[in-house]
């Protein structure tokens, strides 16, 4: 059975082409930024993952990802092979890899591990959502420990994230966070 190079070598070109061209598409979609993916991908026992029409399991994402030579011959020659495909496909197979490695990472990490607000709100205050307030929202569902907030669509993103710095400071019983270095302190 040929491996995944020599498939995708031994395709014609514009099929080749076709094909990296929808799985860059399907990177670049803003799914991959939003703060509420993270939760549903991350929490779920089971994943689906649609993309137009087309419906796949999240294990599949992982293993097409996780592909990984057994041994040094095999790597030098599957390196040559890929060396025959534009760079931009060795591009793509990288964000993909990343993407869907990284997020199963949380999902593992997730399964295993007290998860509080402070941390979750480090790790993903650069996700996206349509409404500021769900940037905290959006968190909740991931608590392993206590906490005060609610969600309340009612409030203002800034009473919102008022009431997650006085959350965070009663959790963890100091104000560092009021000095705004946040990378650099411990609790």
């Amino acid at each position: 059975m040929p491996s995944s190079p020599e498939i995708l070598i031994s395709m014609p070109e514009q099929e080749r082409s076709a094909l990296f061209e929808s799985l860059r598409m399907m990177m670049i979609s803003p799914w991959w930024s939003r703060v509420w993916v993270v939760q549903e991908l991350v929490v779920a026992p089971k994943v689906s993952v649609r993309y137009g029409t087309a419906v796949a399991p999240w294990e599949l994402f992982v293993k097409t990802a996780q592909i990984r030579l057994k041994n040094e011959e095999l790597a030098m020659k599957e390196t040559q092979m890929f060396k025959c495909l534009a760079p931009e496909y060795a591009d793509v197979l990288s964000l993909f890899a990343h993407m869907v490695l990284g997020l199963d990472d949380l999902r593992k990490q997730w399964s295993n591990s007290q998860t509080d607000l402070l941390t979750l709100t480090r790790r993903f205050s650069n996700r996206k959502a349509s409404h500021d307030r769900d940037k905290v929202y959006a968190l909740l569902g991931f608590l392993r420990t206590e906490t005060t907030i609610r969600p309340d669509y009612e409030r203002e993103a800034t009473q919102v994230y008022q009431n997650t710095i006085l959350d965070i400071m009663r959790s963890v019983k100091s104000s560092f966070l009021l000095t705004g270095d946040l990378g650099r302190k411990n609790y």
